[in-house]
């Protein structure tokens, strides 16, 4: 492209000199003038380029972040899903408790431990944050070009959904297990069937974990308090309900995260087809 310029102001100059004379150093300028020109206009050049080079590169670079993001938002939308089904569980669970224990429903305590045996238990969830994490660390989240889904996906990781989880879990270390375990033989689940039940598939660990004599307990010495001991007492009702209470803030919370990482999965692909 220089090449083509420079024989353009040759043909002009030599053009000039056979038209009309010219000095010597009238010559020498013109050619100086021109090839400054030409390194500007080869700067320029190869400044486009560099920059067209550069942009592309951003542009693959952020096509592997969203599909990252995607691969994140799959997974926290399934972990999402499981827990929300095991915090219904335990919630109908307690509630089922509650109408035992208040007698507006009949039944006896085997009925009663099948649905309190979850009252220790406390779950969580941990969101997918490894993409996030890894380019908020090297200050990769301008490569998004676009800023509202840029402003979509830290408005997603940044999220509160923890709070109502702390709550459950101090409440339950350090107030109910310390008396439960102090009140009456703890009811065991069968966690096999538990887990089961909110659809996770269990691996073969070729182990049997003998479960049934966790459950058991009339084979010790300490005599187990009746149904009517949990009907009068204050402090297994009042815990029935707090817990009760606190899962339904979780599961209100793991529905807007559920619905936001909908939500930002369809538009990460939405932006990914139109800049195809």
């Amino acid at each position: 492209m220089i090449k083509f310029f420079r024989h353009i102001r040759q043909n002009l100059i030599m053009k000039n000199q056979t038209s009309k004379p010219a000095s010597q150093t009238g010559r020498y300028f013109k050619y100086a003038i021109g090839e400054i020109i030409l390194v500007v206009i080869g700067i320029l050049i190869a400044l486009q380029i560099n920059s067209w080079n550069e942009n592309r590169k951003n542009q693959i670079k952020e096509r592997i972040i969203l599909n990252s993001f995607l691969t994140d938002l799959n997974s926290d939308i399934g972990f999402i899903e499981i827990e929300l089904k095991s915090k219904k569980i335990d919630f109908n669970n307690y509630i089922e408790c509650l109408d035992i224990l208040a007698n507006r429903k009949k039944a006896n305590k085997e009925t009663f431990f099948k649905h309190y045996n979850s009252i220790l238990a406390v779950g969580g969830l941990a969101l997918n944050t490894t993409t996030f994490e890894n380019i908020k660390a090297s200050s990769q989240l301008g490569l998004i070009r676009n800023k509202s889904l840029n402003d979509e996906i830290v408005k997603y990781y940044t999220i509160d959904y923890e709070g109502w989880y702390s709550a459950l879990s101090d409440y339950t270390r350090n107030i109910t297990a310390p008396y439960i375990l102090s009140f009456d033989y703890k009811p065991f689940a069968y966690v096999s069937k538990y887990i089961q039940e909110i659809g996770i598939k269990l691996p073969d660990l070729d182990f049997d974990f003998q479960e049934e004599k966790l459950v058991e307990y009339s084979d010790y010495n300490i005599e187990e308090k009746s149904l009517e001991d949990y009907k009068n007492n204050i402090f297994i009702i009042n815990t029935l309900r707090q817990k009760a209470q606190n899962i339904q803030g979780i599961m209100y919370q793991l529905k807007l995260l559920s619905d936001s990482s909908e939500k930002l999965k369809s538009s990460i692909e939405n932006y990914l087809t139109n800049n195809d």
